[in-house]
């Protein structure tokens, strides 16, 4: 029982921590428990991305986050993103289900740099832009993901 091996990856001045744990009991709750432990030593919370169960094994790939860093836009949209000086644009950390930005198909991770034809530079300017929407528009984002741009098209 215990952790196996772990991986680290900054992006931007956020920690994405990838936890591996084997035990005969509940290696998940295991490693949320470590995940939990992990973030609290910087004073932020884990925010799970992924979680994978092999076996007797556990993998959470999460980033430790203050809540202070969340911006969330509205919940129609359905974005929560996290304020990082280090991205220009703004990183999804998660996406409610049957929201508008699920059914156009933006995913975490994703960071979307612009919104109906206008640069977004910081995740406070997605709120802004995503609160001057009216119901009925047709909206195009342009968005990174995995190292692509993807353009969609969100109807409010």
């Amino acid at each position: 029982m215990g952790i196996a091996g772990g991986t680290i990856r900054t992006i931007g001045t956020t920690v994405l921590l990838a936890l591996f744990v084997l035990s005969a009991c509940d290696s998940m709750q295991l490693a949320e428990e470590a995940a939990h432990e992990r973030c609290a030593k910087e004073g932020k919370e884990p925010m799970i991305l992924d979680r994978q169960r092999i076996h007797n094994s556990a993998a959470l790939t999460i980033i430790c986050i203050d809540k202070k860093q969340v911006v969330h836009t509205t919940d129609t949209f359905g974005v929560d993103t996290l304020t990082d000086l280090d991205t220009l644009g703004a990183t999804v950390i998660s996406v409610a289900p049957m929201s508008i930005a699920d059914r156009a198909g933006v995913k975490v991770r994703d960071v979307i740099y612009e919104y109906a034809g206008k640069r977004i530079g910081t995740a406070k300017d997605l709120r802004s832009a995503v609160l001057g929407t009216s119901a009925g528009d047709r909206i195009s984002i342009r968005l990174h993901r995995d190292q692509k741009e993807i353009a969609t098209t969100a109807l409010f």
